[in-house]
């Protein structure tokens, strides 16, 4: 039984746990302030990597993984989705299959995988911190084996049409069919391109504003037209550093309930400086916090945390803090297609925190089963 402040209404409430689940939601009567709010537990769709792990080389021992996916519950993470880069066929394959062997061992708050590449812009304005010589045309060969290694928990694709149009559509339709969420990214999909990845099945935008042409024509350019896209769940990384705090505001405010927020974590996200793989490449983390690739400068995934995320947003927006949390809980959740409202007879994964004097998570709930607590 625990007594909080619901996150949406603000309303004290009751809450009752039975065998992992909400057994009742109940109206508190109490006039006490020092209660602490409830929220459905974070959902983050792209983590490179954790608490010093990273998850674009083959994990060898389970304790990594376990360090990994409990610096994210310290982080009110109950759900994320390990993302690989682009990386060759056959050293994908056998990170796949390491990670794969240890979510089977214990999957803990991972459900799933997020494969960010191969399928994107090789262009030097689109690629980021990816090899382009890994890049190929979508392959709905690579997809079934991906699934066949891995039990059919690769969730989310993330895809730049551009390159290869039609194999592109194709590849899109079949996803969908399949029941894999398709998410533009790395692109300068524009126009027709635009709307006919949408028409097959396209229905997010892999961290907008980042990874997309710079400069480029001030009304008629990538990042306005996938604002303007109806059809689009677009994902930000409001660190105030991959997106100025300027535009972290316009776009939250544009996006509004098809908004999503994500960190793109790296190995350093929850273990301080120093410097850390992802892929191929060695990252430094100053004591900035910034994840960089120490010969080009370039920003490479982020140290952000889930927790951070929302509040970070909040302050840069203006907006309240639950319209944020929503964005990086309930609606990706519904969006990959799981449950995870604040409903009776759903899990009970949760955080309870306390706004006042600053943000500060207390407790993570996985399931019914307590997973983090800050005393």
């Amino acid at each position: 039984m625990i007594h909080a402040r619901h996150y949406l209404t603000g309303k004290p409430v009751i809450v009752s746990i039975e065998n992992g689940r909400y057994t009742g939601i109940d109206p508190l009567a109490t006039k006490d302030t020092s209660l602490p709010w409830i929220a459905p537990g974070l959902v983050d769709i792209q983590i490179n990597g954790f608490g010093g792990i990273d998850f674009n080389s083959p994990i060898n021992d389970f304790s990594d993984w376990e360090q990994a996916c409990n610096t994210l519950y310290r982080t009110g993470a109950t759900h994320f989705l390990a993302t690989l880069i682009t990386n060759t066929p056959e050293q994908t394959d056998v990170i796949l299959g390491s990670l794969e062997k240890w979510r089977r061992t214990n999957s803990f708050n991972c459900i799933g995988y997020h494969m960010e590449g191969p399928f994107l812009n090789p262009n030097p304005s689109c690629r980021g911190a990816h090899n382009p010589d890994w890049m190929v045309p979508p392959d709905t060969a690579m997809l079934d084996r991906w699934q066949d290694l891995t039990q059919k928990q690769v969730k989310l694709i993330t895809l730049a049409p551009e390159s290869h149009p039609q194999e592109a559509y194709s590849f899109i339709r079949y996803a969908n069919k399949t029941g894999v969420r398709i998410s533009l990214g790395h692109s300068e999909a524009m126009g027709k391109i635009l709307h006919d990845a949408v028409e097959a099945g396209a229905t997010a935008w892999t961290h907008l504003g980042n990874a997309i042409p710079n400069p480029a024509p001030k009304l008629d350019n990538v990042l306005l037209q996938a604002l303007a896209c109806d059809q689009l769940y677009p994902s930000i990384i409001p660190d105030g550093h991959h997106i100025p705090p300027h535009a972290v505001k316009v776009m939250v405010i544009a996006l509004g309930d098809r908004l999503f927020l994500t960190t793109d974590a790296m190995g350093g996200a929850g273990a301080g400086p120093g410097t850390y793989k992802i892929c191929h490449l060695e990252i430094t983390v100053g004591e900035d916090g910034l994840a960089r690739h120490p010969e080009t400068k370039r920003l490479a995934g982020s140290t952000l945390t889930p927790f951070d995320a929302v509040f970070k947003a909040a302050e840069m927006s203006g907006k309240p803090w639950p319209e944020l949390w929503t964005a990086m809980s309930t609606r990706p959740a519904e969006w990959l297609g799981f449950k995870h409202q604040f409903n009776t007879g759903e899990a009970a994964s949760f955080c309870l925190l306390q706004i006042e004097p600053t943000p500060t998570l207390q407790e993570t709930w996985h399931n019914g089963q307590k997973v983090f607590s800050a005393h």
